[in-house]
């Protein structure tokens, strides 16, 4: 017969398989593992001058992305605030598509320009053999972002989650049986293919009455919102964006080769954490937009802890372990140094987290879109300056991303600590996002990294990191015992 206390365990693992948040991440764990195995199949199998044409294709893609005018993330913010309006939120999604409808229009506009008017871009990747498959993938991914993003907020996260693993799936696939530019033809139609298994899926799960909507108010809410969201998430995205196409564009294809299969593997890292930061964002401004600043501020540092000390931990632990992996993957040796200012350059960004949401919810867009507009520009300047005067080995360019990064994650913890009344001195800003224990490794990591030191010395930060932040680990260990106790905590 089971005890009280067994029954007790037996319900709480059933609500913590049952909770549709845990069930999101593990089924991202799962993707990510699929990715990080068509990583090396795909970088295998093109090749460093095939995998830099593939990653000058995407380069391309995701600069169409970030050009949508802030709809999606207009679309998240309105509709997180207001989503007890179920009524007033579909109609945003509603005037949202037809928005992107015209965004569309734009983007096949402006590439088929790119072909008539035989606009030289990129020459060295053949963009031109290209054009017309990466046109159907930038106007898909217009919709499915705005989709996704609706979706989340509805609380549809297993159709996030099985939309988000066909495309790692189908790469999979077709890896395993082409090679160099056959495979490189072969990951475009897998791409499409998926893309639009992908809308079916939302569309037949989105129970609405699909009808043009063209509502004045709703379509100036959205845009009047959007503009500054727009120029804070293209700038924002656009500073690693800008990074990659100077690389492109100063050093050899085969060499871009190498910084995008160190960027796609040190962004692995990011991506682990990415998928809670993802569906959390939402509830961060519906709960900032109606707590005090005290309660606000109590939330906001068990986030920030919990999130920037894992995904450092993850880093130094990652960084430490890739040389084995590269020791079967020979032919990617030159990618070792980039690998690691990469990995610690994509964490820096995480001491940023949670005050992004803060200043949204406050209605600071117009300050956020200045702070990122202004890093990016900074950055295109460092990283133009280092590949063309300077001169340094495409690894190294990325350092003008760190050097960014650590300007705007200062700017946005003083601004972030205003607009709560706390503190804004150097110091206290300093100490709050990056204390002493962080910045002692990190610090210790990047001298390693830029003297190219034996790997066998990243032990150092890595025990330095784990020393410093003993009790950090703790409240960590404690906040996952709570969810598991009690799984509706975490439930959108």
């Amino acid at each position: 017969m089971k005890t009280l206390n067994q029954v007790s365990i037996i319900k709480n693992i059933k609500q913590l398989f049952g909770n549709s948040v845990l069930q999101y991440i593990f089924s991202r764990y799962f993707t990510y593992g699929i990715q990080f195995i068509n990583s090396i199949f795909i970088a295998i199998s093109l090749g460093p001058f095939y995998l830099g044409i593939w990653g000058f294709i995407n380069l391309v893609v995701q600069y169409f992305a970030q050009i949508n005018f802030g709809i999606p993330s207009s679309l998240n913010v309105i509709a997180s605030k207001e989503k007890d309006n179920l009524n007033y939120v579909n109609k945003v999604f509603k005037n949202s598509i037809v928005l992107t409808a015209l965004i569309s229009c734009l983007a096949i506009i402006t590439l088929f320009s790119v072909k008539f008017f035989k606009i030289s871009i990129g020459d060295k990747y053949k963009f031109d053999e290209y054009l017309f498959p990466l046109i159907l993938i930038v106007v898909c991914n217009y919709f499915i972002l705005v989709f996704s993003n609706f979706l989340r907020i509805l609380g549809n996260i297993r159709e996030l989650a099985i939309s988000q693993s066909i495309l790692p799936l189908s790469f999979l696939l077709v890896s395993i049986f082409f090679k160099e530019q056959a495979l490189l033809w072969a990951l475009l139609y897998a791409n499409i293919v998926s893309l639009v298994l992908t809308l079916w899926l939302f569309i037949k799960k989105i129970n609405i009455k699909w009808t043009i909507t063209f509502e004045y108010n709703i379509l100036k809410e959205i845009l009047y919102k959007g503009f500054y969201l727009f120029i804070y998430n293209s700038s924002f995205y656009l500073i690693i964006i800008s990074t990659r196409s100077i690389i492109s564009y100063f050093y050899s294809v085969s060499e871009f080769g190498y910084f995008t299969f160190s960027f796609t593997l040190g962004n692995t890292v990011n991506l682990l954490l990415a998928s809670f930061s993802f569906l959390i964002f939402p509830k961060i401004l519906n709960r900032f937009a109606k707590t005090s600043d005290q309660e606000g501020v109590v939330l906001l540092n068990k986030l920030r802890k919990t999130y920037i000390i894992s995904s450092h931990f993850l880093v130094y632990s990652v960084v430490l372990v890739f040389p084995l992996f590269l020791y079967f993957f020979p032919r990617y040796q030159s990618s070792l140094e980039s690998f690691r200012l990469v990995a610690l350059t994509i964490v820096l960004y995480s001491n940023a987290f949670g005050y992004q949401g803060l200043l949204m919810a406050k209605g600071k867009e117009k300050l956020i879109a200045l702070l990122s507009f202004v890093t990016l520009l900074i950055n295109i300047l460092l990283g133009f300056s280092l590949a063309s005067i300077w001169k340094l080995p495409f690894s190294q360019i990325i350092i003008a991303t760190a050097i960014s990064y650590g300007l705007y994650i200062y700017l946005l913890g003083f601004f972030g600590r205003k607009v709560v009344n706390q503190s804004t001195s150097f110091f206290d800003t300093m100490k709050d996002i990056f204390p002493f224990s962080l910045f002692v490794p990190y610090g210790f990591a990047l001298i390693l990294s830029l003297n190219n030191v034996n790997n066998v010395l990243f032990l150092i930060p890595l025990i330095l990191f784990i020393i410093l932040n003993v009790s950090s680990f703790n409240d960590i260990k404690n906040t996952i015992i709570e969810i598991i106790k009690n799984p509706k905590i975490i439930n959108i």
